[in-house]
């Protein structure tokens, strides 16, 4: 059972989490994913039960979803950073293309030695390269 000093830490931390203005969501050593912010949960409109464990699948564009599974057990297999592109399903059911980066971190929860956090940026609605000059 956790301290009461810890449950305390423990959320000051998430309240911080869901104070930044991105999509974030921790996955176990094994990509498997168990905590998405609030801001997570508004975007896609869903609770966070329909987002565990590879459910979050269900929010990427079909297109996507293979090259994004296929990268992220590659990372997570050889412990690389996560960076691919990829376009997630809002609540209104409009596409957007965002910009997920991962990378592990030690020792951020008990009994777990190697964890994943990772953020989402939205980019869709960006000026491209091309259009620039």
């Amino acid at each position: 059972m956790a301290s009461p000093g810890h449950e305390s830490e423990s959320k000051h931390l998430l309240g911080m989490i869901d104070s930044i203005p991105s999509l974030i969501h921790a996955a176990m050593p094994d990509g498997y994913l168990d905590y998405f912010n609030q801001r997570w949960l508004q975007y896609v409109g869903l609770p966070i039960e329909d987002l565990l464990g590879w459910k979050w699948t269900a929010v990427i564009h079909p297109e996507d979803v293979g090259a994004i599974v296929e990268k992220w057990h590659f990372s997570i297999a050889n412990g690389e950073p996560f960076l691919h592109e990829a376009r997630v399903r809002r609540a209104n059911g409009e596409y957007r293309w965002m910009l997920p980066q991962s990378s592990r971190a030690r020792r951020i929860r008990p009994n777990c030695q190697v964890v994943w956090i990772e953020y989402r940026s939205d980019f869709h609605a960006l000026p491209s390269c091309s259009n620039v000059g």
